[in-house]
């Protein structure tokens, strides 16, 4: 956003590639930040805060990515992918007071950045990219259009291919749609949106005709409109704040791109174990994983405050990299030949770079003296050995008189040769051990109900391409037999309302019986101050027999009340402003049986909790009996800044990640069960999305659920219990352990995992 003369004008544009084939998406840009956000993917930077932002796709390739006009020197800053980076295209571009617009205007597959000049009214239209370094050069042709307030957008409004030029007029809320690049009146006129809506334009609807979308700053809400005539939203949905500009573009891959279970890294997973009074610990921290990456100048230390750079990597360039961890309690400790674990998709070749200057330890006896490496100027040599697909078990350096020298894994296929690069699509791009780009995460998608594609369940790290999603989803569905995938978004799209798809966490597990599995998904987000006012969240619980055939399953929006300080805030009643609604009033309403419980200030060390103690109507009607829970947060990712909790500050995430959760049920009746008889529906029916009525499967808003006819299962607990509360065990799957708590010969606790920071991936929960 900026002023040119009198005027306020925003620079709303997007770019169209003729060749792709998805629909648009609609982001947003953070201009206090440099920040962008494509989608329900893992904000990136690139830019300066003052940056005018805009996407396209500058080499063809079908993916729209970030574009700048710096006013402060003039030029524009291009880059070719979804991540955090420096440009790879800038050059001089006009005068401080041109909005840029960027289009396939000459319909070659390839977008530009034109120029709009507001005291001409003119537009400028050039079919190239300014040179590296160079100047944009003159326009290939221009013309008139449109008053000096209006606000441009680009698009291809009659689906020929080539992008045009859109106006909106704030001052009466009009819009003129041109199809051609000549002077003379517009070829469309509609209205929509409202004066202060921020205009962009896309192809919603995959049809090939791109149509205006509003971003609403006032309630931080998209507006999309399918069609080229005055009318209301065909959807909206709530995102971003009041401050952000909109974005339009493509950023997922083409359709008809899929990947193989032959495609993924040789390593799958990793850990070390540590003999604790509690039991073995499984241990991540201090581990990393570089795929097909040794080689001369690489630093192999995981801990980022130490180096330990590779001077030669011998005959073993392109091998993957193992480190195990290198933390001070793991250099004196053992003798041990089971403490390091990983697991190979593939036979491989297993390579141990003993680094030590002390003889190798007894469980290296019987492996091939290898080549030899060189690393901080020391020579190494390298012991190898061949294994079959499975897990991999490796010793310690063991126990000397003082600290040794960890050593080095590395891997390559079972003939001796790097793992090959994985396919990527055309000019798309992927790095092993950055941050995944948009189209990498939205791979991860399954069919709703209702027939559309929702985002799903995905690893904290990428198992083809090794990159980061920076979130986590909580337990892996490959748990249950035939691994159902659930359609995140789907129940809070019968509302409408967004819910960002990192705030999904599943927690899967076996009954008391262990005859069943069960699967609670809740959509609770430690890191957004969108919670504090969020009264409902989508609760989907679901039971599976052991073979994997659903048996019960619904899914709806569910009441956590009122929100509270945590106990050490002395359980005071939040009272934020922005919601719409007043807290107290709904305290009053729901009580204490139904509350969200979040920590104020810095110092307050307490779990952010969401609990619903009481029958609603909508788990009532779906079958559940006497049926209660609470979602503990361990290390919430931020806290109010005050009791009014009109923001949230954000902690150290190293420390403070969302991913010590925890599920407590029974824990106020001490038992209850799913009974198909008590029931809205057996079988498959459908309900609105808070389950208070049965709908026909075709209203807007229907939501399916789901019981097996007589199916009953009954969580109950030992006379002495109180609760009963799952809790994690593995930083991979996520898999939860159930225990009774409370009374004689109960579980108190159970081993965990420390620390879930798996490669420093995770960032936003």
């Amino acid at each position: 956003m900026f002023v040119v003369g009198a005027a306020l004008i925003t620079s709303l544009v997007m770019g169209t590639a003729a060749l792709a084939a998805e629909p648009d998406e609609p982001g947003l840009f953070n201009p206090q930040q440099g920040q962008w956000k494509l989608g329900d993917n893992v904000p990136f930077f690139f830019g300066n805060p003052a940056d005018t932002p805009f996407l396209g796709d500058w080499d063809g390739n079908g993916e729209d990515t970030p574009g700048l006009f710096r006013r402060s020197d003039g030029f524009v800053y291009l880059t070719n992918t979804n991540i955090q980076g420096v440009a790879d295209i800038t050059y001089f571009f006009g005068n401080p007071s041109d909005v840029p617009l960027v289009g396939d205007f000459d319909g070659d597959g390839i977008d530009t950045v034109s120029i709009y000049r507001p005291s001409e009214q003119r537009i400028y239209i050039s079919n190239h990219l300014g040179p590296n370094g160079g100047s944009l050069g003159p326009a290939d042709y221009s013309y008139v259009f449109g008053n000096p307030s209006d606000v441009p957008f680009v698009g291809d409004f009659d689906g020929d291919g080539i992008d045009t030029i859109g106006l909106h007029r704030p001052s009466t809320g009009e819009v003129f749609l041109k199809n051609e690049h000549t002077s003379g009146p517009a070829d469309v006129l509609m209205i929509f949106g409202d004066p202060a809506d921020r205009y962009v334009a896309g192809d919603w609807d995959g049809d090939g005709i791109d149509t205006p979308g509003v971003f609403r700053p006032s309630n931080g809400t998209f507006y999309l409109r399918n069609e080229n005539s005055s009318g209301g939203a065909d959807e909206s949905f709530q995102v971003g704040n009041e401050g952000w500009l909109p974005i339009a573009g493509r950023w997922r891959a083409p359709s008809g791109f899929a990947l193989a279970a032959a495609d993924r890294t040789l390593v799958a997973r990793y850990h070390v174990e540590r003999d604790t009074a509690e039991g073995v610990e499984i241990e991540v921290r201090d581990m990393k994983y570089w795929p097909r990456s040794f080689r001369k100048g690489l630093d192999i230390e995981p801990d980022p405050d130490r180096t330990a750079i590779v001077d030669s990597p011998g005959r073993y360039g392109g091998w993957d990299v193992l480190s195990p961890s290198t933390r001070w309690e793991f250099l004196n400790y053992g003798p041990r030949d089971d403490w390091m674990h990983f697991t190979v998709n593939r036979p491989a070749r297993v390579a141990v770079v003993w680094r030590d200057d002390e003889p190798p330890a007894a469980w290296l006896s019987g492996w091939d003296v290898g080549g030899t490496v060189i690393i901080d100027g020391d020579i190494r040599t390298v012991y190898e050995k061949a294994y079959p697909a499975g897990d991999v078990s490796l010793g310690t350096v063991e126990v000397s008189g003082d600290w040794r020298r960890m050593y080095l894994v590395l891997l390559a296929e079972e003939n001796g040769r790097p793992s090959p690069a994985p396919p990527t699509p055309n000019g798309y791009e992927a790095r092993p051990n950055a941050t995944c780009p948009p189209w990498v995460h939205d791979l991860y998608t399954t069919t709703g109900p209702d027939g559309r594609r929702y985002g799903t369940w995905h690893p904290q790290i990428d198992p083809v391409y090794w990159c980061s999603f920076g979130h986590e989803h909580g337990s892996n569905p490959d748990l249950i037999p035939g691994s159902p995938k659930i359609p995140y978004q789907y129940t809070a799209a019968r509302v409408p309302q967004l819910e960002p798809d990192a705030g999904f966490k599943e927690f899967i597990f076996k009954d008391m019986t262990g005859n069943f599995w069960v699967r609670f998904v809740i959509h609770s987000n430690s890191a957004h101050d969108r919670r504090v006012c969020a009264r409902f969240h989508t609760l989907i619980v679901a039971v599976y027999d052991l073979a994997g055939n659903e048996k019960f399953s619904a899914s709806f929006k569910n009441d956590y009340g009122a929100a509270f300080a945590t106990s050490d805030g002395g359980d005071v009643l939040l009272n934020p402003s922005g919601c719409g609604y007043s807290m107290p009033a709904l305290s009053d309403q729901v009580g204490d049986y139904r509350t969200r419980s979040l920590n104020v200030g810095p110092a307050s060390n307490n779990y952010e909790r969401w609990a619903s103690r009481d029958e609603t109507p909508a788990v009532v009607n779906l079958g559940m009996i006497d049926f209660d829970h609470r979602f503990d947060i361990r290390n919430p990712m931020s806290h109010c800044v005050d009791f009014a909790c009109n923001d949230v500050a954000l902690r150290n995430v190293e420390r403070n990640n969302g991913t010590r959760r925890t599920l407590g049920m029974a824990s106020w009746r001490g038992a209850f069960s799913f009974d198909a008889d008590h029931a809205l529906g057996t079988g498959e029916y459908f309900t609105d999305p808070y389950a208070t009525r049965r709908l026909a499967a075709s209203a807007w808003n229907a939501v399916r659920q789901y019981v097996e006819p007589g199916f009953r299962l009954e969580f109950a607990l030992n006379p002495t219990a109180n609760s009963i509360r799952c809790s994690a065990t593995d930083p991979w799957l996520f898999a939860y352990t159930c225990y009774q708590i409370g009374g004689a010969g109960n579980r108190q606790e159970l081993p965990r995992v420390p620390d879930m920071m798996l490669e420093y991936s995770l960032r936003e929960n």
